[in-house]
């Protein structure tokens, strides 16, 4: 039994290599609990949740609940439902199989029923989307979930792209009586009997992977509202949006798209959480720790220590008239061991020239007036401006030339 499960797995979920991490897509990856869920998205297994791509339209009605095929996952799949929310002005739930991308688990027909039901679940739940706004599209192998639920609820809607009838009969037409030893895992046949929605089939006459006679015989054994769509040059891979009668003219006229909604759409936040996949991984933090400076670093042990990150700023050069028992208080820029001071004071400024700013002169004052220190402190002509008044100022060079004449010389003489 499980020899045969396992050339299922190998031949209907061969697993490709994951095409995104649980850091792409952000803003559209979410993860959905796998299991029921409070209003705040905890469960008993918080951790098992499903990965999703959650791709939104303003104002839109419907939402469409996407099952890729078995050669892609939800990496390679997101063009498509790019295309399928802008085309149709929907939105778009895609759904992760187990084994695929960034979901973990085993690949067999009740873990990947698990993982749709979720993805239902939260549309009808979190989202507060009803049944009649929610369609259903499978295409390849993906068909195999979407009829199944479409079997059980009544939805707005189903579309299955190259369908299969059922597994057995999918391998006998490739491997013969061999069939007989091969795991049913999707009745397609069965659920179709069951289907209460309408239904759009699509399937292409150059199909050789899943012949388009499948196709025609789930129509024909659908129960409810109709249409078979059999392109002539569709293959099982072909591009739906290469021609418009294979997908978008079909969609359009079948299911009356777009349609609008002016219900504000609100997705928990819980829902972008990427801390519910299991592949998380905390982050790295370094936390700096203060430790007690003891005696042996004030004695010249390994105290305070410059930055080792980025560039330190280079230690000051000492005067030359320091002696070497000042210079040996300063520690290289680089963490080297050095006694510290005994205090933290404000450094002593020595100055062996004059000051070097060319705006201030010291040597042009008035020596008949030694005690008019104002004349240094502010600019002569902004003591007159301030006692005639004026709201506006004057230039405050005080190296600059006055052709009035001296304003002190005025002022004494008002």
């Amino acid at each position: 039994m499980m020899r045969q499960a396992g050339i299922v797995t190998n031949v209907l979920f061969p697993c490709p290599s994951p095409s995104y991490t649980i850091h792409s897509f952000p803003g559209e990856l979410i993860w959905v609990p796998m299991h029921g869920t409070g209003g705040d998205g905890t469960t008993d297994q918080s951790m098992n949740s499903v990965p999703c791509l959650l791709l939104l339209y303003e104002s839109a009605r419907f939402i469409i609940i996407y099952f890729h095929g078995n050669a892609e996952d939800l990496g390679r799949s997101h063009w498509f439902c790019c295309f399928l929310r802008d085309q149709f002005q929907v939105h778009v739930l895609a759904v992760e199989y187990p084994g695929y991308g960034v979901c973990l688990g085993r690949t067999d027909r009740e873990s990947v029923m698990v993982n749709a039901h979720a993805g239902l679940r939260f549309v009808t739940h979190s989202l507060k989307l009803p049944l009649d706004r929610v369609k259903l599209f499978g295409r390849s192998i993906g068909t195999g979930p979407a009829l199944m639920l479409a079997a059980r609820y009544k939805v707005a809607g189903l579309v299955l792209v190259s369908p299969f009838i059922n597994i057995k009969d999918l391998f006998q037409e490739k491997v013969g009586p061999f069939a007989a030893f091969v795991e049913e895992w999707f009745s397609n046949d069965k659920a179709m009997v069951q289907v209460q929605s309408a239904t759009l089939i699509i399937h292409g006459q150059r199909d050789i992977l899943i012949p388009c006679s499948h196709g025609r015989s789930l129509f024909d054994l659908c129960p409810s509202r109709k249409v078979f769509i059999n392109p002539e040059f569709m293959e099982h891979n072909t591009n739906l949006t290469v021609d418009h009668g294979f997908l978008i003219l079909p969609m359009f006229r079948f299911f009356a798209l777009p349609d609008y909604s002016f219900q504000e759409l609100h997705v928990p936040t819980w829902a972008f959480d990427k801390r519910r996949s299991p592949l998380y991984k905390k982050p790295d933090v370094q936390v700096c720790s203060r430790q007690k400076m003891g005696q042996s670093a004030l004695d010249g042990g390994s105290g305070i220590m410059m930055p080792a990150g980025d560039l330190a700023d280079p230690c000051p050069s000492l005067p030359r008239h320091h002696s070497s028992k000042h210079r040996s208080r300063f520690a290289s820029g680089r963490g080297q061991s050095a006694p510290m001071p005994d205090a933290l004071t404000q450094p002593t400024v020595l100055h062996s020239g004059p000051a070097p700013k060319r705006g201030y002169s010291f040597h042009d004052l008035n020596r008949e007036e030694p005690d008019s220190e104002c004349s240094i402190c502010l600019p002569a002509r902004r003591l007159d401006k301030v006692n005639l008044g004026c709201a506006s100022w004057a230039s405050d060079d005080v190296g600059k030339a006055d052709t009035r004449g001296d304003p002190m010389e005025r002022r004494s003489a008002s």
